[in-house]
């Protein structure tokens, strides 16, 4: 079996220790729940085109729970990327009557939520305040990437300076 830092580097995934290195702390708190894992929810995922495997990090899931159903969402239409026990919905994170479909129509409790979707602390507080009672009792909810948000605010005339933590830009256009 392949550790979860071996399947983030085949798949290709920003998770991996020379991405943003989440696994290494991954495998710490999943490695107990490798064959126990029931359902792993995931919010966003990065989708690049030209990569070897589509929705890598959903994959990655999928072979390291190898007992798991892996379910992701994306604002964008990825749902052609189902296959085996992964599937993929369409919804924003922030769309609760959408999610709250989707949660009834997958009937059981995640294990694992892991909320890689928009970055925006916003939409990461709506989202757990609305995905944390559908956590199994004793799972974990992850939010990746916190306060990471520069890279989709430029398109609407904003610049973050990392350094500075600051935003520049017209305040009456954040989304």
């Amino acid at each position: 079996m392949k550790s979860l830092a071996e399947l983030a580097d085949f798949y290709e995934t920003d998770k991996a220790i020379k991405g943003h290195g989440y696994v290494k702390y991954y495998d710490g708190y999943f490695s107990s729940l490798r064959n126990s894992c029931k359902s792993l929810f995931e919010v966003g995922f990065k989708e690049i085109s030209g990569k070897k495997y589509g929705a890598a990090s959903l994959r990655m899931w999928e072979d390291y729970f190898p007992n798991a159903y892996i379910y992701g969402i994306d604002i964008r239409d990825l749902t052609h990327l189902s296959k085996n026990r992964v599937k993929v919905y369409q919804s924003s994170q922030v769309d609760f009557a959408s999610l709250k479909k989707i949660l009834t129509d997958i009937n059981l409790k995640p294990e694992i939520i892991i909320d890689d979707g928009s970055h925006a602390p916003d939409d990461q507080q709506q989202t757990f305040e609305y995905l944390f009672d559908y956590l199994a009792p004793g799972g974990f909810y992850v939010i990746e990437d916190i306060a990471e948000w520069n890279f989709y605010k430029s398109s609407n005339g904003f610049v973050f300076d990392p350094d500075k933590q600051n935003i520049y830009g017209d305040e009456n256009n954040i989304p």
